[in-house]
């Protein structure tokens, strides 16, 4: 997903990129069309930490797709919104936050409303892939008898976070 995102993006017209933060130091340095299918005539350097790139200049919309686990990405997060930014997060954990981590869901939907912005949580698995796809996709049937999803990934090419 952390290239597969850049890469669409920067292929949209209505879509400015001010840059990419990894946390992985083999990337770290690095222009970012090395790692992406992409043309990149902006020459994107990739980034350790992502205060210092919200501290360069103001960035509408922070994409996070780093984690699946709502804690690890909390910071990431309200490093964002208090820097006036819109965050979308592909943690999967944030797709309906608040039955496992009520006291940081109510912590992050204040800190959030404080600075005007909004946090939303997609999840890819579930979330969006499992979840809203499949009933976005059969919307225009009149008979939905059953849904079946099934994930399947190999793990042998995940990265080492994973």
């Amino acid at each position: 997903m952390g290239r597969l995102i850049p890469t669409l993006l920067l292929k949209r017209k209505n879509i400015d990129v001010k840059g990419v933060v990894d946390i992985d130091p083999q990337f770290i340095g690095e222009k970012l069309n090395k790692f992406c299918d992409i043309e990149d005539e902006l020459n994107l350097v990739i980034e350790s930490n992502l205060e210092v790139l919200l501290s360069k200049e103001k960035v509408d919309v922070v994409i996070i797709a780093t984690s699946s686990f709502l804690e690890k990405v909390a910071p990431l997060i309200k490093q964002a919104v208090n820097s006036g930014s819109n965050v979308i997060s592909i943690c999967t954990e944030l797709s309906y936050p608040f039955k496992l981590y009520p006291k940081l869901s109510e912590e992050l939907d204040a800190l959030a409303k404080s600075n005007n912005v909004t946090v939303v949580g997609t999840g890819i698995n579930p979330g969006y892939l499992m979840g809203l796809l499949p009933i976005v996709i059969t919307a225009p049937c009149q008979n939905v008898k059953s849904i079946e999803v099934t994930r399947m990934m190999n793990s042998a090419k995940r990265r080492e976070p994973f």
